[in-house]
């Protein structure tokens, strides 16, 4: 969304929590491709659903290729734009 001459994008990901980089990564993507502020938010925490065997789940990118997951994000950003 473009206001007043600056572009926002907010990116939903149906996951669990991020691993700590990939937000960053996603972020820088967003700039490049000239979003000038961004978010990214997960569905779901799973907080109170994997207390039985350790964390019971992966954050979204720790079990994918992050850089064909980022090809992902800037084919979907450059439709949106």
């Amino acid at each position: 969304m473009t206001v007043a001459g600056q572009t926002a994008g907010y990116l939903a990901l149906d996951g669990n929590n991020l691993v700590t980089d990939l937000r960053a990564k996603i972020l820088r993507r967003l700039e490049q491709l000239g979003v000038d502020t961004g978010e990214v938010c997960t569905s779901d925490t799973h907080e109170v659903n994997a207390t039985v065997t350790g964390r019971g789940y992966h954050p979204l990118g720790e079990a994918l290729d992050q850089e064909a997951f980022l090809e992902h994000v800037t084919e979907t950003v450059t439709t949106a734009l």
